[in-house]
């Protein structure tokens, strides 16, 4: 940032363009579904596009994590189940603890 404006780019390895919720979706397995919720209300995503973000990321955690309960190559399950911890934080799925 340079004066308040963005003044370059240090990787562009993953850009693209596409709906707010897929940004929405990744904070929330980095950061937790409220913090997400969180950052974009503050960069004014609309709410649904938000909430549709948290649900993707709801949704694709619990997908990877039955698929590598079945023996499917689905990523690390310590990091999967961390993942789904955050996304599902602040509700009694969280409880469950990804099991």
């Amino acid at each position: 940032m340079r004066d308040g404006r963005l003044s370059g780019v240090l990787d562009w390895a993953d850009a693209g363009t596409g709906p707010a919720r897929l940004d929405i979706e990744g904070l929330a397995v980095a950061v937790g579904a409220q913090q997400a919720l969180t950052v974009a209300a503050s960069a004014g995503a609309e709410p649904v596009e938000a909430e549709l973000g948290v649900l993707l990321a709801r949704c694709r955690t619990t997908l990877r994590l039955a698929a590598l309960r079945r023996g499917e190559p689905s990523g690390p399950g310590p990091l999967l189940a961390r993942q789904w911890r955050l996304a599902w934080a602040g509700t009694s799925a969280q409880d469950d603890g990804g099991r």
